[in-house]
């Protein structure tokens, strides 16, 4: 096994409002080794040098996490179904989705907390557009990027961000009468379209793009208030479903992924660094998702 990682392999992909999609390394689909709870022991672990990846230089890695050379001794080792790195917008959904399928989930979360900016606008609602106003709504973003974004990943963003929009209003229970939260942490969401900020949440109105005979209908909420935002309500919600699965999904905040684990082409795992310095290995029996933001902080 080698462990080598450039900063490149974060950055692909782009990031298309709240809805993300994360990048997989997968491992296989055959049948896990360990389908519990993830497990802990003491290893050690030798591998190759990491040299500066090609077409890379040093100054790149200035602001990273990524380390480049081999790190050999661990004190300890994680072994779960889905290893998720992040917790935003992508991270969250995916690691609380594999957790409520049954998988073994672990998180790496480099920040204190759930991290994420982000949340008017930000899901084109489907079933109140039509198939001209969704292809010219398309249209219309790529032309603001100077026809430079990926128009497939676009559509992508078209056809799943009012349905992922929708689970992060789930999850929280935001479920179209009241947005307060039971546990008087005083966050609630509003519409910009009715400036209404009594908390009260009576209906998931939306923006509209008008092409003239065609429409593409989007929601157009906000979350706080400030300096609360959607990052907030991804805390909430990961926080609770850690609680919920704790026996089969844990989150490791304050911790870097340092370097992935590759056996031969396949990525099998990540190494993270705790607060404290020390090494973690984490093992991957199915998946590592990688959704550690666009390229804007390194």
């Amino acid at each position: 096994m080698s462990n080598n990682i450039s900063r490149r392999d974060f950055l692909k992909g782009a990031a298309v409002g709240a809805a993300s999609i994360g990048i997989m390394g997968l491992t296989g689909c055959g049948t896990a080794q360990n389908n519990g709870t993830p497990t802990e022991d003491k290893t050690s672990n030798d591998t190759s040098s990491s040299n500066i990846p090609e077409s890379l230089t040093l100054e790149e890695f200035k602001d990273s996490s990524v380390e480049l050379e081999a790190i050999t001794t661990f004190a300890g080792e994680v072994t779960a179904d889905i290893v998720v790195v992040g917790a935003g917008a992508a991270g969250v959904p995916a690691a609380v989705t594999a957790a409520e399928a049954g998988s073994s989930v672990v998180v790496l979360q480099k920040q204190s907390t759930v991290v994420s900016q982000g949340n008017c606008g930000s899901g084109l609602i489907r079933d109140q557009s039509d198939t001209d106003g969704l292809l010219r709504y398309v249209q219309q973003t790529n032309s603001l990027c100077n026809w430079r974004a990926d128009p497939e990943l676009l559509k992508a963003y078209v056809m799943n961000s009012g349905e992922a929009v929708n689970w992060v209003y789930d999850r929280a229970r935001l479920n179209g009468t009241s947005a307060e939260k039971p546990n008087d942490k005083g966050l609630f969401a509003y519409l910009d379209t009715s400036q209404d900020f009594t908390g009260v949440w009576t209906d998931k109105r939306y923006s509209e793009f008008d092409y003239g005979t065609a429409k593409a209908h989007m929601y157009a909420p906000w979350m706080g208030p400030k300096p609360n935002n959607i990052g907030t309500f991804l805390g909430y919600v990961l926080d609770e479903a850690a609680e919920q699965y704790s026996d089969h999904m844990k989150v490791y905040y304050s911790t870097s992924c340092v370097q992935l684990v590759k056996d031969g082409n396949k990525v099998v795992g990540a190494i993270g660094k705790l607060s404290d310095g020390s090494y973690v290995k984490f093992n991957a029996n199915k998946a590592v998702i990688l959704a550690t933001g666009d390229y804007q902080n390194n």
